[in-house]
């Protein structure tokens, strides 16, 4: 659903994203999937019902070929939560993915954020 909501919003690697009530990340990760090339079809990001994010590789050829493709000097994705502990498995999520060119994560209230 947020990969869906992202191609409704026409949201592409030339805009920066702000999630500032991310929780377990899902339109941050989904959206760091899309601005690294990196196929939906090869990586599942599931958001579980205890909050926590991780990545099943379910065909690693397939995951590495968009690595392979992705672009340097990424525009960043900008996550934020008020919850301590969600922004820390986000961004344990984030590095163990190797996304952190992509997100940045960091623990703050949405209110803080000046557009």
């Amino acid at each position: 659903m947020a990969a869906a909501a992202l191609m409704r919003a026409d949201f592409s690697s030339a805009q920066v994203l702000l999630d500032p009530m991310c929780g377990a990340g899902t339109f941050s990760l989904e959206a760091a999937l899309m601005v690294k090339n990196i196929p939906r079809a090869g990586t599942e990001i599931l958001p579980l019902q205890t909050g926590r994010a991780f990545v099943t590789t379910l065909e690693p050829h397939t995951a590495q070929a968009g690595r392979a493709d992705s672009k340097p000097g990424l525009p960043p994705i900008l996550a934020s939560d008020i919850d301590p502990e969600a922004c820390r498995r986000l961004d344990e999520c984030v590095r163990r993915c190797s996304l952190s060119d992509a997100v940045s994560v960091a623990c703050r209230i949405f209110s803080s954020w000046i557009p």
